[in-house]
């Protein structure tokens, strides 16, 4: 009778096997990162157009605007109570409303169509229409990256040096 060993595997070659798993895993996770970004600008932009068609339905009777609890200029949109946009925040970490020309991330802000101002109206009356801006991380179909916007002037979100 005669005993056969069989053999395994050596270190080398389990570290190899290891070091390739790795190299693929960490390739993966780099391609997870770009599609999550991808994901959170796709957000914005159903985000902005969701709030788009919240603004309409509480125009009053002359077809304007109404903005109350949202009053200041760059106001967060969550903070917005008609229309309802509590619901309404950016899924990336910035907590800081987006100014008339942001430069980097920034949370969904509304301000005055003319800029700097409160809103729809103002002290006076004057109807001023609105602008929601944000901010995309890699873009989104034919939005680049950078300040995005849409207001009752657009009937289509806007980007970059047509954002006001």
């Amino acid at each position: 009778m005669r005993k056969t060993f069989t053999r395994g595997f050596t270190l080398i070659e389990l570290l190899v096997v290891i070091a390739i798993i790795g190299i693929l895993a960490s390739i993966v996770l780099v391609s997870l990162n770009s599609a999550r970004a991808k994901g959170r600008d796709a957000k914005r932009v159903a985000d902005l157009q969701q709030f788009q068609r919240a603004v309409a339905m509480s125009t009053n009777a002359n077809g304007l605007a109404n903005f109350s609890g949202c009053t200041t200029a760059n106001a967060l949109v969550s903070a917005c109570t008609d229309p309802n946009g509590t619901g309404f925040a950016d899924p990336g970490t910035s907590p800081t409303a987006c100014s008339a020309g942001p430069t980097s991330q920034c949370n969904y802000s509304v301000a005055s169509a003319a800029g700097g101002g409160a809103p729809a109206f103002s002290n006076s009356g004057t109807y001023l229409g609105y602008t929601v801006r944000d901010w995309l991380e890699t873009g989104s179909g034919s939005l680049g990256t950078g300040v995005i916007c849409l207001g009752d002037a657009t009937s289509s979100i806007a980007s970059g040096a047509n954002c006001k």
